[in-house]
């Protein structure tokens, strides 16, 4: 399954077009659109994957109009699509997905003529295969790929046969694999994406026109269900990941060094980005709701079908490393003070740092036999209080992921003097991980290895269990077998956010009445999480989650309205990724962020010997106008990010 290519020239065609692109435009009832192409006069077409047709939105345009019939010479599901402007021509990718009701025919190319979508040929590929996605050189050849062999295909309009341009055991063969195809910017080599597998290959064009041997372009994690693939600079492109069978789905921007490539998610989606083109700073996206078509969810109904619209670079928070002392490591809990003071403490030594705005780190509390580890770290300001959980999680960064003998705590220590005030334990066999403060003093601590929150009444001594569910807890073993992880506290001072580090997903717990059990309710979302940890509410009430991302190694800071009254998946925003292990966070109310990275990922993926890096820091982001207060950030620069939405 996959989109087309717009070209350089195209793209730029299009910024300077008379007429108003259409944004955002409604396509039929149960379209589900598999890819889109664009005019220079900003004329959009769109296929179906179902009703095997072509529909048109012209500039201006809020809705869709017909324009090629269903089973017009062919037509079965609509795979790539590309406009020809010089030669008048619409061309199309066909195959069959097994959800048409037009006769199957051989897979083929197709072109239509773009002034009435009369049909102008039809092109079987030679010796079967699937005809998926296409791009154009500046001769006028075709290159298409075949998801059913490993080989790209090029077609010639003058002499309208196929070559076997390329063929190559790195292009795949595996049932939906070779997909998106794209040109470099200087024409010299030819990118495509794999589908089943999630790769980057190039093929190196000769100064003869013929292909160099494919090449594997190493990528820091595999693509998601890999769709259409776009050029939008020099090495850069943007892939768009349907997150097939899952569903869900990003868009990415992929930029290429050398040998290898990094990501950066430009937005989260769920509803299964197929293809897409730029247009005027935007990406102009067909949400092709697959699944409920092919995946998880499918024979639900589908909602109304639309193009959908996001800024190809959309406001990021700046981000700025604050540097941390030798000799502290692992940071992981963090908080601040209302003088925005912050504290900072380590899982491997229970140490805790402190540094007022504009100055040094200090050491506030050393670490002791009683306070080993801070997993979190949350200040009770009007009782002068820094609580914090000391659990013996080291031994969790091993292979064989066992705890450390030393009972699990809670503590507070006196928040100007460092001084230990108290300590509670945790319930034999749980495992106190994050902690949010209510108002009242009260605590509330999720409890990673018993699938529960506990909760402390304010001067109490003991723990006791809020709330327990069964769908917090976890089958799995080592850092996937943690239940509870992150909590938040809700603006109405009630209403809790809870994720599971594991399982990636997350839940909300809402009080019940005087002696019943709090409800617990999950939130929808269009993926799970990737191991989501520590979590807080913005001044705006939109909740802030880190993805610590043990495998893939993008930690990210996402956004998500989970209080908000709309019905279905709750979209995840990406404010930032490429993050080393986010663990936990801190959100002033002026603006500023501070995420701690613990950088643990080594330790996780291979052994207890694994070498300690060389330098920790916590990271500052600024998500409000105005930022953070000058004396946080003496000699940083940073941007904003609005706190409400656009």
């Amino acid at each position: 399954m996959s989109g087309l290519h717009v070209l350089g020239a195209l793209t730029a065609a299009l910024l300077t077009a008379a007429s108003p692109v259409p944004m955002g435009a409604a396509l039929p009832d149960g379209f589900f659109p598999e890819s889109i192409a664009a005019a220079p006069d900003g004329t959009l077409y769109v296929g179906s994957a179902t009703q095997s047709r072509i529909v048109r939105v012209r500039p201006g345009a809020t809705r869709a109009e017909d324009f090629i019939p269903p089973g017009s010479s062919g037509l079965m599901s609509v795979q790539g699509l590309l406009v020809d402007e010089g030669a008048g021509l619409l061309w199309a990718c066909t195959g069959n997905l097994g959800v048409t009701k037009t006769p199957v025919k051989p897979t083929a190319l197709l072109a239509f003529t773009l002034a009435t979508g009369a049909p102008r040929g039809r092109w079987e590929l030679p010796g079967g295969g699937y005809c998926n996605d296409l791009v154009r050189d500046s001769a006028g050849r075709l290159y298409v790929t075949d998801t059913s062999n490993p080989r790209v295909l090029r077609f010639d309009p003058k002499t309208s046969r196929f070559e076997k341009w390329a063929r190559h055991p790195l292009l795949g063969g595996a049932p939906a694999n070779a997909n998106g195809v794209s040109l470099s910017r200087d024409g010299r080599a030819l990118y495509l994406v794999t589908f089943a597998d999630g790769r980057l290959l190039r093929i190196p064009i000769q100064a003869d026109g013929s292909a160099g041997v494919p090449e594997a372009v190493s990528l820091p994690r595999a693509l998601e269900g890999a769709d259409a693939l776009r050029t939008v600079g020099d090495d850069q492109f943007l892939v768009f990941e349907n997150g097939l069978p899952k569903g869900g789905g990003r868009i990415t921007r992929i930029t290429v060094e050398g040998a290898s490539a990094s990501l950066e998610t430009v937005t989260e989606s769920s509803a299964e980005p197929t293809s897409g083109i730029v247009v005027d700073g935007h990406i102009l996206s067909t949400e092709s709701q697959f699944a409920k078509l092919f995946g998880s969810h499918k024979g639900a109904s589908p909602a109304p079908f639309r193009l959908a619209t996001v800024p190809l670079t959309p406001a990021r928070p700046h981000r700025e490393r604050l540097p941390l002392p030798e000799g502290l490591t692992y940071p992981n809990g963090i908080t601040h003070a209302e003088d925005g003071t912050l504290f900072v403490g380590s899982v491997s030594s229970g140490r805790i740092l402190r540094r007022t705005p504009g100055g040094e780190w200090t050491v506030l509390f050393p670490g002791s036999e009683e306070v080993f580890a801070v997993t979190s770290l949350r200040l009770d300001a009007p009782r002068g209080l820094l609580w914090g959980t000391s659990p013996d999680v080291m031994g969790l960064l091993r292979p064989d992921g066992t705890l450390g003998k030393r009972a699990p705590r809670l503590f507070a220590v006196d928040a100007r003097t460092g001084e230990v005030r108290r300590i509670v334990p945790v319930p034999e066999g749980g495992m106190g991980n994050d902690i949010t403060v209510a108002p009242d003093g009260s605590l509330y601590v999720t409890d990673s290895t018993r699938a529960s929150v506990l909760y402390l009444r304010p001067g109490g001594e003991k723990l006791e269990t809020y709330v327990s569910d069964a769908r917090f807890a976890s089958k799995a073993t080592g850092m996937s077998g943690v239940g509870p992880a992150g909590i938040a506290l809700a603006p109405d001072g009630r209403t809790l956010a809870i994720n599971t580090y594991g399982p990636g997903r997350l839940f909300l717990v809402r009080p019940a009445t005087e002696g019943a059990t709090p409800t617990v309710s999950e939130v929808e979302l269009p993926r799970r999480l990737e191991n989501p940890d520590g979590m807080r509410f913005a001044p705006d009430g939109r909740l802030l989650v880190l993805e610590g991302a043990a495998n893939s190694g993008d930690g990210r800071v996402v956004r998500l309205d989970v209080l908000g009254k709309a019905s279905g998946p709750k979209p995840i925003e990406v404010l930032a990724s490429g993050m080393e292990s986010p663990v936990n966070l801190t959100v002033e109310a002026n603006g500023c962020v501070w995420v701690t990275e613990a950088r643990l990922r080594d330790r996780l993926l291979k052994d207890a010997a694994a070498k300690v890096p060389d330098a920790f820091w916590v990271t500052k982001l600024v998500l409000a106008s105005g930022g953070c207060a000058r004396s946080h950030c003496r000699g940083m620069k940073g941007v904003t990010v609005p706190l409400s939405s656009p």
